[in-house]
């Protein structure tokens, strides 16, 4: 196959990563990118990504960084898959139930709101926004 036509039909990036036991910092910092990035885990250091430039780009970051840190990370293109495994992963990223949820609880927040200080109510936004 011709190396212009196989590019035209990848669409999905896949990160393998394998973190230092030993440290707890680069793992978390690693997790919150990858949960920013809006990534699914496919199983412990298996994460999957549309293929787009721009989180190509931030993967190819995160693997610098993680090659810094001691880590090893792989960051791969794959072509299109099977239909059913297509829509299994394409579920992955429905995220439906997780925005209801956040709606559910700043509409709780929003209800409280005149109840508490300024400072409360930051404190509370603080918290609802970490959670995200």
């Amino acid at each position: 196959m011709h190396i212009v036509s196989y590019f035209a039909y990848v669409n999905w990036l896949l990160l393998i990563a394998t973190l230092p036991g030993q440290n707890s910092a680069i793992r978390v910092r690693f997790w919150r990118q990858m949960k920013s990035l809006g990534a699914a885990i496919l199983r412990d250091g298996v994460y999957l990504l549309p293929r787009r430039e721009d989180l190509r780009h931030s993967l190819e970051e995160l693997h610098g960084e993680l090659s810094a840190a001691g880590a090893s990370a792989y960051v791969l293109e794959l072509p299109k898959q099977a239909p059913e495994l297509e829509e299994e992963w394409l579920a992955l990223f429905d995220r439906g139930e997780a925005y209801r949820e956040c709606k559910t609880e700043l509409d709780a927040i929003l209800k409280r709101l005149r109840e508490w200080s300024e400072a409360e109510a930051r404190r509370q936004f603080r918290i609802w926004h970490k959670n995200l």
